[in-house]
């Protein structure tokens, strides 16, 4: 051989290569791989936070002047099962329920930490009646309770 002149071995080129490669990859999967167990551990939290008995519904807060219902039909409405946790609950749904009674003119609903659930519900106020089974609100608005004929006495409908 001459002088200055080496002899490159083709498999040493060839294993540095792949080492140079993959180091140069190995900041990427590092990332990677801690991004998939900090979101698995976030999970975990978040599951255990949810079943935890720290955050059960122990107590449902009922705000506003109830004349025609009560709150065993509000309670029904909200659908809540004993031993709820406050976190899993779906307050969109449980509100749009409670809107869907009669009765209830507007409704809000939100979660106090560590366990207990507020209902703010404000009822119609019937100005007229119409028909045998309708009424309409003071927004003239029409709806059909199914207490209508509760108000009744003597032939002359109350409010």
């Amino acid at each position: 051989m001459a002088r200055g002149a080496s002899y490159i071995n083709s498999k040493t080129t060839d294993s540095a290569g792949r080492f140079a490669q993959l180091r140069a990859r190995l900041p990427l999967l590092t990332f990677a791989l801690l991004m998939i167990l900090l979101l698995a551990l976030l999970l975990t939290v978040g599951q255990a936070y949810r079943a935890s008995a720290n955050w059960r519904v122990e107590r449902v807060q009922i705000d506003g002047e109830l004349r025609q219902m009560n709150t065993a039909q509000l309670m029904q409405a909200l659908g809540i099962e004993k031993n709820s946790s406050l976190l899993g609950l779906d307050l969109p749904a449980m509100q749009a329920r409670v809107q869907r009674l009669p009765w209830v003119k507007q409704a809000a609903l939100r979660r106090v930490y560590p366990s207990r659930l507020v209902l703010a519900v404000s009822e119609r106020e019937p100005w007229l009646r119409l028909n045998e089974d309708a009424l309409i609100d003071r927004q003239g608005e029409v709806f059909k309770p199914d207490n209508v004929y509760k108000n009744v006495k003597k032939g002359r409908f109350e409010f």
